[in-house]
């Protein structure tokens, strides 16, 4: 009998998400600030960092 195993690694203990729910968090975010420049080219890659910052950032209160 062959054994399963759940590819699916925790990305953050604290907030029990999964690595593929962070990196779908991640890529929808750079996906709407790309959109906010008409999706200018060059910017691909500072959009998916910036977009790590915001997503990994600790939740505080609500912007003004």
């Amino acid at each position: 009998m062959k054994r399963t195993v759940d590819r699916k690694m925790s990305a953050s203990s604290t907030h029990g998400e999964t690595r593929s729910d962070r990196e779908t968090c991640i890529a929808v975010t750079a996906y709407y600030m790309a959109e906010k420049r008409n999706f200018a080219f060059g910017h691909a890659l500072n959009d998916w960092l910036a977009a790590e910052i915001r997503v990994d950032a600790p939740a505080g209160p609500p912007a003004r």
